[in-house]
């Protein structure tokens, strides 16, 4: 039998506070939004989100590139039918808590830009008998 430790929050510069500039839908897929966000760098990053919730003005946590996200999925540019994306808004799941809303976690309004956002890691510890 293995037991399982939750609730160990942990931050990463890879996952950030952003704000969500601009939506635009997805010129190829319906579902899709095309967003701008400001993390707190130089340029505002372009992501590509499903979520239906996303807004202009909504501050929502961000993996950037390289971004490991609990339970290990890695976070990559990429294209997702053909627009580019920088990135990924991140649902309360995504980031290893209970998901209380639909879609994208949105979170207070005061949240600095570019601060980190803590997620939780689900470990498995040596098996017991």
């Amino acid at each position: 039998m293995k037991n399982v430790t939750e609730n160990q929050l942990k931050t990463s510069e890879k996952i950030v506070a952003g704000e969500i500039i601009s939506t635009e839908k997805h010129p190829d897929a319906e579902k899709l939004t095309v967003c701008l966000v400001n993390v707190g760098q130089e340029e505002p990053l372009q992501i590509v989100c499903g979520a239906k919730n996303v807004a202009p003005g909504l501050k929502v946590p961000v993996a950037l590139h390289g971004a490991k996200l609990p339970g290990g999925r890695k976070i990559k540019k990429g294209k997702l039918r053909g627009v580019l994306s920088n990135g990924m808004i991140c649902a309360q799941d995504e980031l290893g808590f209970d998901r209380d809303i639909d879609g994208i976690w949105v979170l207070p309004e005061d949240t600095k830009i570019g601060s980190l956002v803590p997620f939780k890691e689900v470990t498995q510890e040596a098996e017991t008998e």
